[in-house]
Parts: structure tokens; C-alpha cells; sequence
């Protein structure tokens, strides 16, 4: 029982846990492939037609998907079929949603896995379902806010990416640049020796290529080290204004600024710093050329990385930077400037919505 005296039940009495399967004997469609990571594909058969929570098997194990129907699952992803006498199919899917499903990995060790014995284990708060109803009313209400957000900051990065690619397309008339030819400094840095023991509580940030995002910084999963170590490394010291790339893996080709408040920092061998010396060009400029050429950037790291995508110094040196007057650059800035700061209000505004979402599904789901 809750403590309000609300009764649980096992996940496995009020639904039937089916297996995905391969779809690459189907023709396209359009009927969604769900896996782990979302939709993969489509095609013209479905395994199930009706409201279903679709829930891990292998592979990312906290990822729990509500899916209307009709729907095909593959083998890392199993599909349920609701008894909708008992239960609604969103109550149920948000009462799995907070589900810890990492806790039940069966694994050990290898890739995290879930069993149908384990998942048909887990207790489900079950009230009425008219009070079921109303919960699945109020908290729908957030999510269609969310999904409103999240409609308009598609419109609007697509917007933004149209009118970056048209200011910064090559000019008739203006000249292009080699980038060796307008830095000082092309330069990764390097990893302290001692694994994760030399990370430090606070001390010179160690910034690695998951603080490295599209034209952001992010200071989740920051690290720190202290002087000595940072002695020792060939990093190069990076200074205010220095612009960062991911030179290295899935991230490789983004790039940002480095934030005032992290200086003194270095990189690890995955980043690398670009050092402007060239008065006549704009640091915020050449960040959005960098970021409006990434797929170019990926295409030339993916053929020269082998099985790992990487961009060496010499790549990055040769590459040709459009170069228009600097009250140019400085206009464009100044309109690309405006759609960024557009798109991170809406960012900031969907993080909310889905915190405020989460705070009143655990306040109604633990019917305190």
C-alpha cells in the first residue's frame, strides 16, 4: 500500500510484456522502429496497434517511451499490451517513467539488460481509475507545454541555421583566409597521468569534450586540477577569448568560447584552443563559421580518423575562413547573436516546464 492507502500491484498483473524483433524483412512505411534511442525508422507492418508503454530490454535501460500505436519495437526494446480495464495506459506510463530501471540492471557488468521476470516485479500504485483519469489530465497539461516548446525551438534552429548559412556563404568580392594564417595558437592538451585520482574538488579547470558544445559551454562534469599537474602538462594555457573545438569522437567538430570565469584552464588531448591574432577578425565570428561548417568539418575528421573521428592541426590550419570587413562581421554577429539568445531563453523555458512537469508527477504519483 501507499500511504494513503492506495494499493500496488505487480507491473505483470495489469500488463503483458511482448518481445521486439527485427524489421529489416519490412518495407518503409510509416509505421515507427522504436529502439532504446527512439525512433529509427519506419515501415508498413506494425507488431501491436494500440496504446503501449515501451519499455528497455538492453542497451540505455532508464529510456521508457508511451507510444499510441501503431508500433514495431526491435529486440533491445520491449512492447506492452495494457489491460485498460485495470489501468490507463499514460498513468502507467508515468508511473514507470520514475522508475529507477538502472537498479534493476541483470547484467553484471556487461551491457545493461532487463528481464520481462524482473520488469513484471515492479509495484504500480493503482487508485481508481477516475482518479487515474485526473492525474493523467493535469500532467498532460505540462507536457503539452513542453512539446510546444519543443515544436517551437525546431522552427526556430531551423530558422537560425537558414539565416547563418546565408550570412556566412562565401561573397563575391570577399576574400577567404587560411586559419593558420589568423591564429597564433592551434593546440590540444593532454590527460594528467593518474586517472581519475588527479581530479581535484577545485583548483585549474580541465576542460574535456563534453563541456564542449554547439557554440555553449557546459560545466557539467567539470574537472579540476591543481597547479603541479597543470606544470607538467604540455597544455597550453588558455586565455580569454580563446576559441575551443572537439578535434576528437562523436563530439568532434563543436566549438565555443571559453568562459571568462574558467581562466586559468587547460584541455585535454580531445579539445584543442584557437588563438586569434589577427585584429581585423572577430572571435564571435569565426565561432559561427566553425559551427556553421561542422558537418563539413565531421565529413573531413570521419575520413581522416580511421574508426575514430579526429581533426588534426594541420587540417584545422588549412582551412579556409571567410574574411568580409570587420563592421561586417560585426553585423552579422550582432543578428546571430539574437537568434542564440532566442533559442536559450526557449531551452531555458522547456528545462522549467519539465521540472515543473516532474514536481507534480512525483507529488501525485507517491499520493502523498
Amino acid at each position: 500500500m501507499c500511504p494513503d492507502g492506495v494499493p500496488m500491484v505487480a507491473l505483470g498483473e495489469i500488463c503483458e510484456i511482448k518481445n521486439g524483433k527485427d524489421y529489416k524483412h519490412l518495407s518503409p512505411g510509416n509505421i515507427p522502429v522504436w529502439g532504446t534511442g527512439g525512433i529509427m525508422t519506419y515501415v508498413d507492418q506494425y507488431a501491436y496497434n494500440g496504446p503501449s508503454v515501451l519499455l528497455p530490454r538492453k542497451g540505455s535501460i532508464d529510456k521508457v517511451y508511451y507510444s499510441e500505436g501503431p508500433v514495431w519495437t526491435v529486440d533491445t526494446l520491449f512492447y506492452t499490451i495494457i489491460n485498460e480495464s485495470k489501468i490507463y495506459p499514460k498513468y502507467l506510463y508515468a508511473v514507470i517513467s520514475m522508475q529507477d530501471l538502472r537498479a534493476l540492471d541483470t547484467s553484471k557488468g556487461n551491457r545493461p539488460s532487463l528481464t520481462q521476470t524482473v520488469l513484471n516485479k515492479i509495484q504500480i500504485p493503482l487508485p481508481p481509475l477516475p482518479i487515474q483519469q485526473r492525474i493523467v489530465e493535469i500532467l498532460d497539461k505540462f507536457t503539452s507545454l513542453v512539446s510546444s516548446l519543443d515544436s517551437e525551438i525546431a522552427l526556430r534552429q531551423k530558422q537560425y541555421e537558414y539565416y547563418r548559412n546565408k550570412l556566412l556563404s562565401f561573397e563575391e568580392g570577399f576574400s577567404t583566409i587560411k586559419l593558420k594564417d589568423i591564429t597564433s595558437k592551434i593546440a590540444s592538451g593532454a590527460t594528467p597521468s593518474g586517472g581519475d585520482r588527479a581530479y581535484k574538488e577545485s583548483g585549474i579547470s580541465l576542460i574535456r569534450s563534453q563541456n564542449v558544445l554547439d557554440h555553449s559551454f557546459s560545466k557539467e562534469g567539470l574537472v579540476f586540477i591543481d597547479k603541479e599537474q597543470a606544470d607538467k602538462l604540455s597544455n597550453v594555457e588558455i586565455n580569454e577569448g580563446d576559441l575551443l573545438i572537439n578535434i576528437t569522437g562523436d563530439s568532434v567538430a563543436r566549438a565555443c568560447k571559453v568562459p571568462s570565469d574558467l581562466i586559468p584552464s587547460r584541455t585535454n588531448q580531445h579539445v584543442a584552443i584557437i588563438r586569434i591574432n589577427n585584429d581585423e577578425i572577430d572571435s564571435d565570428f569565426l565561432l559561427y563559421e566553425l559551427n556553421s561548417r561542422k558537418e563539413e568539418l565531421i565529413q573531413i575528421a570521419t575520413a581522416n580518423g580511421g574508426s575514430r573521428k579526429a581533426l588534426s592541426k594541420g587540417i584545422l590550419e588549412k582551412l579556409d575562413i571567410y574574411f568580409p570587413p570587420l563592421p561586417k562581421q560585426q553585423r552579422i554577429v550582432r543578428t546571430l547573436d539574437t537568434f542564440e539568445s532566442l533559442l536559450t531563453n526557449l531551452k531555458k523555458e522547456r528545462e522549467l516546464r519539465q521540472k515543473q512537469y516532474e514536481y507534480y508527477r512525483e507529488k501525485l504519483l507517491t499520493f502523498a
